[in-house]
């Protein structure tokens, strides 16, 4: 609605369009780089900027970005944002690509992304190829007529998705698939071209409805398989793994991003689990595993408790997390191994974890 001109009143356009940036200020502030950068580039490589003082528009819109940013910072005082950096490996470079397009067919549709890790096409797989080549022979058909009736759109779309792509590669912003979500832009615009393309004119006109159609319908059933398997009770599993951290008396403890965040916030901090991230590193004996925090959307708080002399912390294995932390182990053997559900639980005495 903010791209796509309507026929309303300029002011109330940029006041909705404040508002709606402000909340996404608020929510996620990376979305201002998919969003709010591209669209500020748009709007000044053609001029057309909104009717509420031309010139002035983008330091307005700058400045309520940065007061919405500070105002998050202050009401969240111990909130930690980890800064994002310029990768330098090759691997890295070459890992990111990857996780690019397998995020792209996770977004599109589930088993395709599932070809793309097993490499075993079916029947569903192929019915999905099939109805994408239909789709973008619509789209490819029909998309220069309906972009020359609006280039700032067109120019937005080409440098957000060039953005996105470019951030994603080439930063450490992707770190594995759960991190596909910073790709969400992309899909809706995916989801708007689509929307741009159809009009009453278009020739088979209802065999383009049919494949748009067939598409919602296999995504759909598609997440209806994935949902099975999930509790009627929401995080049932993560509330059972807090009591039984705690009759263990355990309340200090590491994991990955996913599992720490939620179970400190889940057990209201009786349970602190910092998030870490395994890395190798050079030694003068080869190479080693080590820890070090992951301080993502974390609260500074979390890694201020200091643990008492005698006390027992752990490290929880989730089941889809990968060797590194195998290989932790295998060097620094626990004192004990626990088992609970889908989860390992490596128990160490503080002293013995603190050389790490």
């Amino acid at each position: 609605m903010l791209i796509y001109r309507q026929n309303i009143n300029g002011k109330l356009n940029a006041v909705f369009y404040l508002l709606v940036l402000a909340l996404i200020s608020f929510s996620d502030s990376l979305l201002i780089l998919w969003y709010f950068i591209p669209f500020c580039v748009a709007h000044t490589l053609l001029n057309k900027l909104f009717e509420l003082k031309k010139k002035d528009f983008l330091f307005i819109s700058g400045v309520t970005v940065l007061l919405v940013y500070l105002a998050k910072k202050k009401i969240i005082p111990t909130f930690i944002n980890t800064p994002i950096h310029l990768i330098t490996s090759k691997e890295l470079f070459f890992n990111n690509v990857l996780l690019l397009f397998k995020g792209i067919y996770l977004l599109y549709n589930n088993e395709l992304y599932e070809f793309s890790n097993t490499h075993e096409l079916n029947i569903h797989v192929m019915i999905v190829m099939m109805i994408t080549i239909g789709i973008m022979y619509f789209v490819f058909s029909n998309i220069s007529k309906r972009l020359g009736m609006n280039p700032l759109w067109c120019l937005f779309v080409f440098i957000s998705v060039a953005f996105i792509s470019i951030i994603y590669v080439f930063t450490t912003i992707s770190i594995d698939i759960y991190t596909t979500r910073y790709l969400m832009f992309l899909l809706i615009l995916s989801i708007s071209i689509l929307a741009l393309v159809y009009s009453q004119n278009m020739k088979l006109q209802r065999v383009y409805i049919f494949l748009i159609l067939s598409l919602i319908i296999i995504n759909a059933s598609s997440n209806t398989e994935l949902l099975k398997g999930w509790h009627e009770q929401p995080n049932r599993e993560q509330y059972e793994l807090i009591n039984y951290l705690k009759e263990s008396n355990l309340t200090l403890g590491f994991g990955n991003y996913w599992d720490s965040n939620i179970i400190t916030y889940l057990s209201k901090e009786d349970i602190l689990m910092r998030p870490i991230v395994f890395i190798d590193i050079k030694t003068s004996y080869g190479y080693a595993t080590r820890i070090i925090p992951r301080m993502w959307l974390s609260c500074e708080r979390w890694f201020k408790e200091n643990p008492k002399v005698n006390e027992s912390v752990f490290i929880i294995q989730s089941h889809f997390q990968n060797e590194k932390i195998e290989n932790f182990v295998h060097e620094n053997p626990p004192k004990k191994i626990l088992e609970f559900r889908s989860y390992k639980i490596y128990v160490y005495d503080i002293s013995e974890l603190k050389k790490q």
